[in-house]
């Protein structure tokens, strides 16, 4: 492993800290170990000597009361990441201008409308299905209807759902240091 990938992954364990201070800690990483190479040492020994990433991240978790096994496992929930994006997105509109909060509201808006535009064929899916029952004309076709109805219209709140949280997660969930 070299000194970014360590790096990328510290921040990545880190996620769940506010982009300052996590910066603030990667930053440090980053000193020690360009200090520890000015020193005569190989980036893969200073690397060895810092120790693992998994270590760091839960020492300075940790230092912010955090618990380090509870927030990998929600790294690994849909839900988690959204929460870890949310914070993020926050965390970097509070440093931003009004013009550029106001785009990435627009943009928001643009994510929502794909979404809803989405619905679309779940819509045409539900009709078509519904017009087929109605043909065989039996007692049991409103039932059916209806339980074909809440299928189409659960499986498209799960497809929003998801797509929602992944291209917010793309757009706003990465970290950048500003």
């Amino acid at each position: 492993m070299n000194k970014q990938t360590f790096l990328k992954n510290l921040e990545s364990n880190l996620l769940v800290l506010a982009i300052d201070k996590r910066n603030k800690i990667v930053d440090n990483y980053e000193k020690k170990i360009d200090k520890m190479i000015l020193e005569g040492a190989k980036e893969e020994d200073a690397l060895k000597e810092i120790g693992s990433v998994a270590e760091i991240a839960k020492k300075e978790l940790s230092n912010f009361g955090i618990d380090a096994n509870y927030v990998n496992g929600n790294k690994k929930s849909y839900f988690g990441l959204f929460l870890i994006a949310i914070d993020n997105f926050v965390a970097k509109m509070s440093k931003k201008e009004t013009k550029e909060v106001v785009k990435t509201i627009g943009e928001l808006l643009i994510v929502l409308l794909i979404v809803a535009l989405t619905k679309i064929p779940f819509i045409f899916i539900k009709d078509l299905a519904v017009t087929f029952l109605e043909l065989f004309q039996v007692s049991v076709t409103d039932f059916a209807a209806s339980v074909i109805s809440v299928v189409i219209e659960a499986t498209y709140l799960v497809t929003a759902v998801v797509l929602f949280i992944s291209i917010f997660k793309k757009r706003f969930g990465e970290s950048t240091k500003n």
